[in-house]
């Protein structure tokens, strides 16, 4: 492993500490134009993806980031695909860390819908079937909406 993966630098004095931290998938600003102004405004943001980055780099990342701004809260931002494995990562760091921060998963569809809180991920296998959502999850457009108040 090269040396300057060893041990990650100090992070920023400006980024806010003991606030809530966003986890979101790399895509998820792609995807919902209005995810500066829902989920990040005044939040540090560590953007990741666990299929295209190697697990332990990833795991460091976001581990030092629990120590070094030591959160209120978590948002994990994911994304609504079988490979975005981000909530998973994040119970795995916790534990290795000893660590229990209260967490919120919100869940963006490919178009950048929000599927809702604690939506599950679609199945492993077979074809992907936006219309396969249940009533109790109607997606809310992320695209003109202000951030919820609570």
């Amino acid at each position: 492993m090269p040396e300057m993966y060893a041990s990650p630098s100090p992070l920023p004095q400006e980024l806010p500490r003991g606030a809530e931290l966003v986890i979101a998938a790399r895509c998820a600003p792609l995807s919902c134009r209005s995810f500066a102004a829902r989920y990040a405004r005044g939040r540090p943001v560590v953007l990741c993806c666990p299929r295209h980055e190697e697990d332990a780099l990833l795991s460091a990342r976001i581990a030092h980031a629990l120590r070094e701004l030591r959160p209120s809260g978590l948002r994990v931002v994911r994304m609504w695909l079988s490979c975005c494995g981000i909530p998973e990562l994040l119970e795995r760091i916790q534990t290795e860390e000893g660590a229990a921060v209260p967490s919120v998963i919100s869940t963006l569809s490919r178009g950048g819908r929000e599927r809702g809180e604690g939506f599950p991920p679609p199945p492993l296998s077979g074809p992907f079937r936006p219309r396969d959502t249940p009533a109790s999850f109607p997606e809310v457009s992320c695209q003109d909406t202000e951030p919820s108040s609570g």
